[in-house]
């Protein structure tokens, strides 16, 4: 009976610990802005506070195409992996969102 009990009490714990995890792996999608969230802010400002909105609120962007010395001076291209979608920003201003 005492090594049922503790095979038991491992299982908990084990099983504890794989919750924890998961919990901390999906919190950033449960935090998750909608993509008209994302659309409305883009089309509203430039791409400066578009980045630092994204940095923000956790919202994982790839650069793909950016001057580094100013996001508003020439391209500004950056991929949404989780949303798997691109954003770009000319000279400041949204050109596509796709």
């Amino acid at each position: 009976m005492v090594k049922i009990i503790e095979k038991v009490l491992g299982y908990m714990e084990y099983f504890s610990y794989v919750y924890r995890v998961m919990r901390e792996t999906l919190k950033p999608l449960i935090n998750m802005k909608t993509i008209n969230e994302i659309r409305t802010f883009a089309e509203t400002n430039d791409a400066i506070a578009f980045d630092k909105w994204c940095d923000d609120n956790k919202v994982m962007n790839e650069w793909l195409d950016v001057t580094l010395t100013d996001f508003n001076d020439g391209y500004y291209n950056v991929y949404l992996p989780i949303y798997a979608m691109g954003v770009m920003f000319i000279d400041g201003k949204l050109e596509e969102f796709n």
